[in-house]
């Protein structure tokens, strides 16, 4: 008997001790399991001291017989209530730890849900094995049953890394990361994803494993062809209101290949600053219109786009008249206001079609495509009696006396000839918004 108690110790230890490592692997905290598990260790404690001296008190076994098995011999007992009662809270720390490797296996990613299932494997077969035994009429030792849910263990830890730091380290990593990364296996199916993927145009689990790259994607041609070629690589792409960098690592396996990985970083807010940084090196600061760098660029591409295709386009320059005399009179910010007015009317003049910049102080022009000289000059005086009809408020009141009322002065010169330069041409139509500067302001002259 007391070989028979030896194997007593794992056999009612093992449940607890599973049930340790289990907590220790969900997270739970260090105090609440070791207070736990000292608890269930002093009751099994209890249980072994029972157990050695049965023979004395006979609370554990009621008896105790010997079973022939062919030539052999083996140790048959029944339990008293108290016996029972031992057994069964073996068999209760053993579901508690499954329960709860099965509320962990639906958070679980990766090789943490293959450790999960070996894991419960173990902890199942002790009831079941037993279960199949009697069914097929087979005789079962204690340690037999036990032999299914070591080899179980053993994959788990040497096969899969349960326990070990590296792998855990790893899954954590992939958790918790900001970007979001789908793996998909060789044929472009995404078999696991991190939380971080949810922000993927708001896809949820359900949506995306099991789904193919080509479907997911399939109003992203640049993903898809990032995908196809097989090649590590990045592109950028419009994701639910959001910007992703998309990068593509392929996975190999002894030169086959089994799978890859696409991570996505958002970065909308590097492109919305990458934007707001080009908008302010672009544009004049006051006015909103474009400045004098970023419109001679524009009106360099719109001169090729026209010459191509062989259609008129004007060039416009517009000076404020007496703006100097303005600050002097009104200051300052009188003056500032003076300019974002005219700014304001340019912009609702050219519309979409023209292209209006402030070129320096209270010097403007606007670019007309496809627009001829005549229709150019149109267009300018049309813009000048407007400005001259329309004086601005100083104040909020509608006293004509605080009215500030300016005109301009106009030079338009259309792109006679394709091999005309910029520089020319910008200086034909200076030449003409001198000579209405000249002959008195407040007019327009057409080369």
């Amino acid at each position: 008997m007391f070989w028979r108690n030896m194997q007593q110790i794992p056999l009612y230890y093992s449940p607890v001790a599973m049930l340790g490592i289990i907590m220790s692997n969900m997270d739970t905290p260090r105090r609440m399991i070791i207070r736990r598990i000292s608890i269930l260790s002093g009751i099994m404690a209890i249980y072994w001291i029972l157990l050695f001296t049965d023979p004395y008190h006979h609370l554990i076994r009621e008896k105790v017989w010997l079973e022939p098995i062919g030539e052999f011999e083996r140790v048959q007992m029944s339990r008293t209530s108290l016996g029972h009662l031992f057994f069964s809270l073996n068999n209760v720390l053993a579901l508690w730890g499954l329960l709860l490797l099965i509320v962990s296996y639906r958070k679980a990613t990766g090789i943490q849900k293959m450790q999960y299932l070996l894991i419960m494997a173990a902890i199942l077969f002790p009831f079941v094995f037993p279960w199949l035994a009697r069914i097929f009429n087979l005789r079962l030792t204690v340690a037999l049953s036990m032999l299914p849910s070591s080899v179980f263990i053993f994959c788990a830890l040497h096969m899969y890394k349960f326990l070990q730091v590296r792998p855990l380290a790893k899954e954590k990593v992939l958790e918790h990361m900001a970007e979001g990364i789908l793996i998909a296996d060789e044929k472009g199916q995404i078999i696991d994803a991190n939380p971080a993927a949810r922000i993927i145009g708001n896809l949820t689990d359900a949506k995306m494993i099991g789904a193919y790259l080509s479907d997911l994607f399939k109003g992203h041609p640049n993903i898809l062809e990032l995908c196809a070629g097989g090649e590590q690589g990045k592109t950028e792409a419009e994701i639910g209101g959001q910007t992703f960098e998309v990068r593509f690592v392929p996975i190999h396996m002894r030169r086959r290949h089994t799978g890859s990985l696409l991570i996505f970083n958002d970065i909308t807010d590097r492109k919305n600053f990458e934007k707001e940084l080009i908008r302010r090196a672009s544009t004049d600061g006051l006015t909103e219109l474009s400045n004098r760098i970023h419109f001679l660029e524009l009106m360099d591409k719109a001169r090729a786009e026209c010459a191509a295709a062989g259609e008129p386009v004007t060039l416009i320059l517009i000076d404020l008249d007496h703006f100097k005399e303005i600050n002097d009179q009104y200051g300052h910010l009188a003056g500032d206001r003076v300019l974002k007015n005219f700014a304001e009317s340019l912009r609702e003049a050219a519309g979409e079609a023209g292209i209006a910049g402030r070129i320096g102080g209270e010097e403007f022009a606007v670019l007309l495509p496809r627009t001829d000289g005549q229709t150019g000059y149109k267009f300018a005086e049309e813009l000048r009696q407007r400005v001259q009809r329309k004086p601005l408020l100083t104040t909020e009141t509608a006293d004509p006396a605080e009215d500030i009322s300016y005109t301009i002065s106009i030079g338009v010169a259309e792109l006679s000839d394709p091999r005309m330069t910029n520089e020319a041409w910008f200086k034909l139509a200076d030449d003409c918004l001198y000579a209405s500067k000249q002959n008195g302001r407040n007019r327009t002259t057409l080369a």
